[in-house]
């Protein structure tokens, strides 16, 4: 049906590059909920108003 023979290593690469950007995804989308986290508690008037700003604006979109 499919000759899939000499392209394995392509595949892999190609697995291995996914799972890389997925991690690197999952490091930056946790920086910035930490920061988001210590923004709202924060006793900083605009890093809290801030924060409530743009969770209000996404929960929102959800």
């Amino acid at each position: 049906m499919f000759d899939l023979q000499g392209y394995f290593p392509m595949i892999l690469q190609g697995m291995v590059l996914t799972i890389e950007v997925a991690l690197l995804s999952l490091l930056i989308a946790v920086i910035l909920g930490l920061i988001g986290a210590a923004s709202k508690l924060s006793k900083s008037r605009i890093a809290r108003s801030s924060a409530n700003f743009y969770t209000t604006l996404y929960q929102r979109d959800s």
